[in-house]
């Protein structure tokens, strides 16, 4: 592709050949990403090839065709660029060489997606919309809404419809700049009759960033309200920043045209209501006579046909009448202003109509009560979660606010849309408890025991009602009784007060995560207080955890509730009476064994009884909340800090004995299990090895390893990997101690590693694949994130030289593997961080062990 040009009938054949429902997606991406010269070469055949890979071809099927809506305009390659930019693809390219074909292959992109948009239409049952410019030699419409207008900032609905509108721009800058006369560029950028309106935004930009050299041609463009009206929008989004692209990834600097040199632009800081003054004072008088004229016909069709629940400044009619009025020179007053050098100079300003003005103003005012509302909702949250961020006059300010709501005199946020007051009444709520929270934790002031006195109450009943949050998001500030921990625990550690600390143990019991959050991370703080505190609420946790399994009977599930309520109010009474003084620790809770299910395989040939495949083994009884136990355990990390508590490592201990159970049976003749622990397996081994570091090489080994490379293979990947990555991050740590012996961990599990068939294949096959489990635990071995986070970068620092002492284990995966090109990856991404002269020999072990 790169020399496409010195033979370009080879190149055009070659693409002519080319079928692209053949052709497989990766090459086909890879073809449109980085065509090198085809677009100089082979045109025609390039933009036929781009067509025909991108824009799906119908289907049949019924049940598939009602469900294209759901995705993209363009499937599986609606975002084929990883960032929007006009150098991206062929788009630019086929432009400059071949401007028919450039402009063919954009419009039929941007045509397609818009056809997409308007099939959303059609199911909503609702018209497609459509603008009209009074152009002189004719009319012409343009189809779509405001979201098809912003196609060209965003990455929505895909990143080849924002690459293809900005190489456009690009291209029409260009040929504006090398002198082709406006109006000949702009009618090659909005196309026929019928086209999209994503085009009329293109030819914005190019009038407002090309004035005066535009103003003969643009005036119908102006003269259309339903434009202008976008317009507005658009330049409040590119003022705010809101379509901004990009944010963690920058463009190749090898790009001839950036992002950037279109935001440079004039248009990104002009909207198309400022040029009707052009035309007022510097423009031809028959110009605006028809600018007026045209702005009128628009405003009174606009009358006939009155839109309910308008807005009363930015909606159509009332931007066709401010429009209307700016072509009147008596709207446009001499004023004086204010220059930088301290002179003054005169200039118009358009004179905004009475009644709008006031509406405005009120607007405003609205505006900054709501932006007040807000920044009180901000500064209580931020100062209750980031302490150093905790002022007395926050706090105080805080207290006053949420004591008006109570009282019903702080009055509703002005200006509020009906849909989202709910939310906005929710977080009001929420804002209230915070304040109570930060007011038990924080104020100092004399008068302390009289806002208590109103604090308490409100905290005591946020901790009893059940929200509606969603439980999957254990998120403290969503949660009303999680934001009430929080004052609870703050009143506790200042007055350890025993009937704070009972119901701190009771909302251990809270089934919403959000809850045993707040509690957790307060752990250590706890043990500061009461050694024993933390021990009583794992224990609470840990017997909440467990449930009875639903019956076929609902009388007997409400009895099975019930003695469940039962044996947690005994947990509960046990360890008050404990902390009390009055009875003996309580041992920690045993849970029901894990029901897993042996895994069903494809068995070919006749089938024999002794080959059954029914499960034999009975459901127990109850099973365990696996997400609600990995959310404790979790917790538990930052008590491994400092002087380890002995309690943590029988707590381990016992978890692990259950775990090793739970991904049982480990037999070399037993079948793999589906429905194991996943969840639970994810965060218990993070938190072993986090406890790893800071135990003898010894217990590590006892405790945890030896188990776990008993497990089968699947069960073993999907603990190690894990666990390897909780003991690195504790490893890296600065807070936690130096494990004793690193090496011989990964050692360990680089032997058991080779015992497995994944690694067994790569002796027999050559592959930049893995599967799946075991590609993870690879990663982790490598010191790399999990395949979702992964960016081919080791999470150690640059030039670690911790990696000295395990460099020869992971080498002799490498030499060991020499036909896996998943490891060699790996190995080359983490050598590739540490390029010092120590890992030389290991990366010669590595090239030989390839090369042979």
């Amino acid at each position: 592709f790169s020399f496409a040009h010195l033979n370009p009938a080879v190149a055009a054949g070659y693409l002519s050949a080319l079928d692209p429902d053949a052709v497989r997606h990766r090459e086909a991406q890879a073809i449109l990403r980085a065509p090198g010269s085809l677009a100089q070469a082979a045109p025609a055949e390039l933009a036929d090839f781009a067509l025909g890979t991108l824009i799906e071809k119908d289907n049949s099927d019924a049940f598939y065709s009602g469900r294209r809506g759901l995705y993209g305009p363009f499937g599986a390659n609606d975002h084929l660029f990883t960032q929007a930019s006009p150098s991206q693809g062929p788009f630019l390219d086929l432009l400059e060489h071949a401007p028919a074909e450039g402009l063919r292959l954009i419009r039929g992109l941007v045509e397609h997606a818009t056809l997409w948009w308007r099939e959303q239409y059609i199911e909503a049952r609702r018209p497609f919309p459509r603008v009209t410019i009074p152009f002189p030699d004719g009319p012409k419409s343009f189809e779509g809404d405001q979201s098809i207008y912003h196609w060209a900032r965003s990455v929505a609905p895909s990143t080849v419809t924002a690459s293809a509108l900005m190489a456009l721009e690009a291209w029409g800058h260009r040929q504006i700049e090398a002198g082709r006369p406006f109006a000949d560029v702009l009618d090659d950028v909005l196309g026929p009759d019928g086209s999209s309106i994503a085009f009329v935004s293109i030819a914005v930009d190019l009038v407002l960033s090309h004035w005066p050299k535009s103003r003969d041609a643009a005036w119908p463009i102006v003269a259309t309200p339903e434009i202008l009206a976008f317009d507005n929008a658009r330049y409040l989004r590119d003022l705010t920043g809101v379509d901004r692209m990009s944010l963690f990834e920058k463009e190749a600097s090898t790009a001839r045209v950036k992002r950037a040199d279109l935001e440079a632009k004039p248009s990104r800081r002009a909207q198309l209501t400022d040029t009707v003054g052009q035309y007022v004072f510097h423009g031809e008088p028959k110009q605006l006579e028809e600018l007026r004229g045209a702005l009128e016909r628009a405003r009174n069709e606009i009358k006939q046909k009155p839109t309910e629940n308008e807005d009363p400044i930015n909606g159509l009619g009332a931007t066709a009448e401010r429009a209307l009025r700016m072509t009147n020179p008596e709207h446009w007053p001499l004023i004086k202003v204010k220059l930088n050098d301290g002179s003054e100079a005169e200039g118009r300003q358009f004179q905004l109509d009475p009644e709008e003005l006031r509406l405005k103003e009120i607007k405003g005012a609205n505006a900054d009560a709501n932006m007040e509302h807000l920044n009180l909702r901000i500064n209580v949250k931020a100062a209750l979660f980031e302490p150093d961020k905790s002022m007395p006059a926050i706090v105080r300010e805080g207290i006053v606010w949420a004591r008006k709501q109570a009282s019903g005199n702080a009055g509703p946020p002005q200006d509020e849309d009906e849909s989202d007051s709910d939310f906005s009444k929710e977080w009001d709520r929420r804002v209230v408890v915070m304040a109570a929270a930060l007011a038990a934790r924080d104020y100092e002031s004399s008068d302390r025991a009289d806002v208590m006195l109103w604090a308490r109450p409100i905290l005591q009943t946020a901790s009893s009602v059940k929200d509606r949050e969603y439980r999957g998001n254990d998120q403290i500030e969503h949660n009303a009784a999680a934001i009430a921990v929080l004052g609870l625990v703050a009143l506790y550690l200042r007055d350890r007060d025993i009937a704070t600390r009972d119901m701190l143990i009771r909302l251990a019991c809270d089934e919403h995560p959000a809850v045993e959050r707040a509690l957790g991370q307060h752990f250590t703080d706890f043990a500061r207080v009461d050694e024993r505190l933390p021990r009583a609420l794992v224990r609470i946790v840990m017997a909440n955890a467990v449930h009875p399994h639903r019956t076929d009977s609902d009388d007997e599930d409400r009895v099975n509730q019930r003695d469940r309520r039962v044996k947690i109010e005994a947990a509960i009474a046990a360890e008050q009476r404990w902390l009390d003084g009055a009875e003996g620790e309580p041992i920690w809770p045993d849970l029901p064994d894990w029901w897993s299910r042996p895994r069903r395989g494809l068995r070919l040939g006749d089938w024999t009884p002794d080959e059954d495949d029914d499960d034999t083994e009975s459901k127990p009884e109850d099973y365990v909340d696996e997400q609600a136990l990995g959310m404790l355990v979790s917790q538990l990390d930052r008590l491994t800090i400092g002087v380890l508590p002995s309690w943590i490592v029988t707590l381990a201990q016992h978890l692990m004995q259950w775990t090793f159970e739970a991904n049982g049976p480990h037999g070399a003749e037993d079948r793999d299990q589906d429905h194991r622990p996943s969840t639970w397996n994810l965060h218990f081994f993070e938190f072993a090895g986090i406890l790893s570091v800071a135990l003898p090489q010894h217990d590590v080994v006892t405790m945890f390893l030896a188990p776990i490379m008993e497990f089968r293979d699947e069960a073993f990947y999907d603990s190690m990997a894990p666990f390897v990555r909780g003991f690195d991050r504790a490893t890296l740590a600065i807070d936690t101690k130096t494990p004793e012996n690193p090496a011989e961990v990964r050692r360990l599990l680089a032997n058991r590693i080779k015992q497995g068939w994944n690694f067994r294949r790569y002796e027999r096959e050559k592959t930049f694949s893995s599967e799946r489990h075991a590609g993870d635990a690879l990663t982790a071995m490598f010191y790399q994130a999990s395949s979702f986070f992964n960016n081919g970068r080791p999470s150690t620092p640059a030039n670690w030289d911790g990696l000295d002492a395990t460099i020869s284990t992971l080498t002799e995966l490498v030499t060991e593997a020499g036909s896996s090109g998943y490891l060699a990856v790996l190995f080359l991404n983490l050598v590739s961080s540490s390029p010092r002269a120590a890992l030389i020999p290991y990366v010669v072990k590595a090239m030989t062990a390839w090369c042979a």
